[in-house]
């Protein structure tokens, strides 16, 4: 009766072993369809690849203490958007799409408020300004409605 089982756990580990080696051989996997991908370390969330229901798709990553340090997808305009965040989660960069107006690059402070504003100004051409700690405009040189300008503020 030992031979019987011993020859029949052979006979299944050989035809397993042959349905393992012939399906080794293709290196295609096909279409793989997910709703998204998160990556996490110790149940905390380090990378989300995903969709956003209002937004489309995006990919975010995250430090060990659960704060966003990066955001790369879709605004809520529909286009594309880069975000940096420093340790605390407050944003310290934004490269995107302003909602039908172009472009824009954004620099902030640690405290997430705008320092620099290089862009479009509302679809009349482009224009860079400085901003203090406080949000104000400070200075700013572009196109306007106008014409070209440069102004300065206390």
């Amino acid at each position: 009766m030992k031979q019987y089982f011993t020859g029949f756990f052979t006979a299944v580990c050989l035809t397993a072993s042959v349905f393992i080696f012939i399906g080794s051989q293709n290196k295609n996997l096909g279409d793989i369809v997910v709703n998204s991908i998160s990556v996490q370390n110790d149940g905390k969330e380090k990378i989300f690849l995903g969709i956003s229901e209002s937004y489309g798709g995006m990919l975010e990553t995250y430090n060990k203490y659960g704060k966003k340090t990066a955001f790369l997808g879709t605004n809520e305009g529909g286009g594309g958007m880069l975000e940096t965040y420093n340790k605390d989660g407050k944003r310290t960069a934004f490269l995107g799409d302003l909602d039908g107006y172009g472009g824009m690059l954004t620099i902030n402070n640690t405290d997430g408020k705008p320092l620099v504003l290089l862009g479009n100004s509302e679809g009349y051409g482009g224009m860079f300004s400085t901003l203090s700690k406080d949000g104000k405009v400070t200075a700013a040189i572009g196109t306007t409605e106008g014409g070209g300008g440069l102004e300065t503020y206390n």
